[in-house]
């Protein structure tokens, strides 16, 4: 990460006189808005992230409960972060859903319509070819 240097009393200055973090950013040259925002709001970062994070766990607790909240194949209900969405068809996948964490929820819906929900166990076992005739037995369901 390459190291920013910038006037920081001019930009405090200009930040007490009421000025926008993108307007301070063109007063200064060699800084961006988000260079700005967090030398200026120190601790800000962190919570940003930290409700970043919060959000993101609702949206998959939401997204767990529309695909009926357990493993498809053994049952396994106990803890969000040990389930995942498994794509029954790879050509049809547009995106991963735990790469889009912050895409709109009507957006995740249509691309978890896609997968079965699986624990992480089961998950490896179907990359593994063990749940063959199970995956088989979906797919006829949907075509």
């Amino acid at each position: 990460m390459r190291k920013v240097v910038f006037d920081e009393g001019k930009a405090k200055r200009l930040r007490g006189a009421g000025m926008s973090y993108g307007n301070i950013a063109k007063q200064i040259e060699g800084a961006t808005k988000i260079t700005i925002w967090r030398f200026l709001s120190p601790g800000k970062l962190e919570e940003h992230r930290e409700s970043q994070k919060k959000r993101q766990r609702k949206t998959k607790a939401r997204l767990i409960e529309y695909k009926g909240g357990e493993c498809s194949i053994c049952g396994y209900d106990k803890c969000q972060t040990s389930l995942s969405f498994h794509h029954l068809l790879e050509k049809e996948k547009s995106f991963g859903i735990s790469d889009r964490k912050c895409a709109p929820f009507e957006e995740l819906v249509k691309e978890a319509d896609k997968t079965i929900l699986v624990c992480n166990n089961c998950h490896g076992e179907v990359h593994e070819g063990l749940h063959d005739e199970f995956i088989s037995n979906i797919l006829i369901e949907i075509v």
